[in-house]
């Protein structure tokens, strides 16, 4: 209905700020819906994605309707991949520690800070945001069949880890990447000379990048259906 939203063909992403139901990101979230049918969360409370999807975007039917109360009824696509809800990147004093747990609250978790986003050609997001003493520019381009995440971090200090992908259904497919719940591909490349690293905590896959300290640190994360051609 004229409620729905969904990109034109040949036009920019849409961005939709506000919460998800059942809890599924903080309530301070954008969706991010490209051409083609590709879309993402960015949760802005724990910097990370906590999911993405294809097919329709989303609806602002319970925003626009009556007296706007609830949650919306979205995302609206065919194919949902539930991703790790946590911060990405964390700063361990040794490789065994537990990764910091999501944030629930207005607040971000300690040592996080969100710092907005920006818009590149074709009216691209740009998410920014620190932890510790890192600054984070997270890139999301539309794929074919998927979507790749590009990290650019900027002074990055020793001990900072980078968790490209976590979940309790990851499974090894072939060298860098896993399937997801059996329907995501998680394609991961790592910057020059650095190794991946695999743990499981408490029945929970983890797939881990030690990042060097470094002026400048990149890496990429590939999201594909497992059915694209």
């Amino acid at each position: 209905g004229g409620l729905d939203l969904n990109p034109t063909s040949a036009g920019e992403p849409l961005l939709y700020r506000g919460m998800f139901p059942g809890g599924l990101t903080s309530n301070r979230s954008i969706g991010v819906g490209f051409p083609g049918g590709q879309s993402l969360c960015f949760d802005a409370i724990n910097a990370t994605w906590s999911m993405v999807w294809r097919g329709p975007f989303a609806t602002g039917r319970h925003h626009w309707s009556g007296r706007g109360m609830g949650y919306r009824e979205w995302p609206q696509g065919d194919a949902i991949a539930l991703l790790a809800d946590e911060p990405p990147l964390a700063v361990l004093a040794k490789p065994t520690d537990p990764w910091p747990s999501r944030c629930d609250t207005d607040s971000w978790p300690t040592g996080y800070r969100f710092l907005g986003y920006d818009l590149e050609a074709q009216g691209r997001p740009v998410f920014r945001y620190q932890v510790g003493k890192a600054t984070v520019s997270d890139r999301p381009e539309p794929l074919d069949g998927g979507l790749r995440r590009h990290l650019r971090i900027e002074g990055a200090e020793r001990g900072l880890t980078f968790r490209a992908a976590a979940g309790k259904s990851l499974v090894a497919d072939k060298p860098g990447t896993w399937i997801l719940e059996n329907h995501l591909a998680i394609t991961v490349t790592p910057p020059p000379g650095v190794a991946l690293r695999t743990r499981t905590v408490k029945g929970s896959s983890e797939i881990l990048l030690d990042l060097p300290a470094a002026a400048v640190t990149t890496c990429t994360v590939t999201y594909r259906w497992k059915d694209t051609p």
